[in-house]
Formats: structure tokens, sequence, C-alpha cells
């Protein structure tokens, strides 16, 4: 079992182009809640129309949005 030891469990993953992968998409950093990081993809992709995919990683929930 893993143990998450680490506050900052959501992890946030942003792209503007839908044919980009997700695992080629920028990263933006960890968060302690989801509102937060919610919060941090909306400010990075400020004037740009795109997509952010948020990951737990305590209960492998993974939360997608758009701008």
């Amino acid at each position: 079992m893993i143990i998450v030891q680490n506050e900052r469990r959501f992890a946030v993953y942003y792209r503007t182009n839908r044919r980009t992968q997700w695992r080629y998409a920028t990263y933006a950093g960890r968060w302690e809640s989801l509102e937060r990081a919610i919060a941090e993809a909306k400010d990075r992709l400020a004037k740009q129309v795109g997509e952010y995919r948020i990951e737990d990683a305590s209960t492998d929930n993974i939360h997608t949005g758009t701008t």
C-alpha cells in the first residue's frame, strides 16, 4: 500500500490543444486542496481556451474541466 505523506496531493496539468496527450501536458504543480488546484489552473489559462486535469494522489480520482 502506498501512503501519501505530502499535504499537497492534487497535481495539476493543463493543455491548450486537445490533440496533445495528457502525458505531454504542462505540469502546474501540486496543491493542498482541490479548490486551490482549480484556481491555479484557471489562473494559468487566464486568457486562453484550454483544459485542465487534476489528479488526486491519495484516491486516484481525476477531475477535468475547461476554461
